[in-house]
């Protein structure tokens, strides 16, 4: 699908451009805190850091966390992960459905 930029109404390109930017400000946050993790979080309990809380993800990888990294690890990914692909379907039907009015309007 092709989409004249020019022929795209103001509202369209708002909508595109910060759904767009919001798509790969959260996407990039998750990952950053899903590497964060990865690096740094213990693979056995420590009792002397904290890290006693057991995090499993990652296809079953187990890693020990504080509390506070298991509240904000949960955060991202209960609270913000899916609002990733629901901007990104935002932006996809925003332009999905602009083609085909101009589809319509050409053949009319």
């Amino acid at each position: 699908m092709r989409v004249d930029i020019a022929a795209l109404p103001t509202w369209r390109k708002v909508t595109t451009i910060a759904g767009l930017a919001a798509f790969f400000l959260l996407g990039s946050t998750v990952t950053i805190e899903e590497m964060s993790i990865w690096s740094s979080a213990a693979k056995t309990p420590n009792s002397a850091t904290g890290q006693l809380c057991e995090l499993r993800w990652m296809h079953g990888g187990v890693r020990y966390v504080t509390a506070a990294d298991l509240n904000n690890f949960r955060f991202w990914y209960s609270d913000i992960a899916p609002l990733i692909g629901i901007l990104f379907l935002i932006v996809f039907f925003s332009l999905a459905s602009f083609g085909e009015l101009l589809r319509d309007a050409r053949e009319a």
